[in-house]
């Protein structure tokens, strides 16, 4: 009998301690001046805490907010529970053009003008074929349409482009297939 009350005391006492269930700051990547929504699920009924700090993330120093969040009931309080949203990032179309065919490569080219001397790149897409390899300040990275490479972070964003990738068998057959330009997708932030 007492080792069932002991054992009822302990849930008790456990379900009594507030816990943040789920935390959310939407949108992940904003512009400053922008809104971000938050929220929260906890168990049970409790006083939230909300303190929000501006930290910078390296290497390239990516302003980012940081919202930490606590559930205080009676004399307890729960882990804090953070989420960052990231200031700043800027979002642009690199457009290649068509440059040359070396044996099987198709080669493309770009140069971003000095206004884009501000910004260093965060990360980057390509869009519309496979697998590419890009190249930029003496850095080559592999690009694919499904996932974001830092592989370029931190680079000025301004200067010479190189993109390369192979030409498909059916470009190879007939050259009309071969798309005159190419696009990548950047995410980029100010220095």
């Amino acid at each position: 009998m007492k080792a069932c009350c002991y054992i009822m005391l302990l849930i008790f006492a456990a379900s009594c301690q507030p816990k943040v269930l789920s935390f959310s700051a939407q949108p992940s990547r904003v512009n400053a001046g922008d809104s971000v929504h938050l929220a929260w699920k906890t168990r049970g009924l409790a006083s939230m805490s909300f303190h929000q700090k501006t930290i910078y993330v390296p290497p390239d120093s990516v302003n980012t907010w940081e919202f930490i969040l606590t559930a205080t009931r009676g004399a307890k309080t729960s882990a804090p529970s953070i989420r960052q949203v990231v200031v700043g990032e800027k979002h642009d179309v690199l457009a290649l053009v068509l440059d040359n065919l070396v044996g099987d490569t198709l080669v493309y080219t770009a140069q971003k003008d000095a206004i884009y001397q501000s910004y260093t790149v965060v990360a980057l897409t390509v869009q519309g074929v496979d697998d590419v390899v890009a190249s930029h300040q003496g850095q080559t990275c592999a690009l694919s349409p499904q996932t974001a490479s830092l592989g370029m972070k931190g680079l000025s964003y301004s200067g010479d482009w190189v993109v390369k990738r192979k030409i498909t068998p059916a470009e190879a057959a007939d050259h009309h297939l071969i798309p005159g330009s190419l696009l990548l997708m950047a995410s980029i932030t100010t220095k």
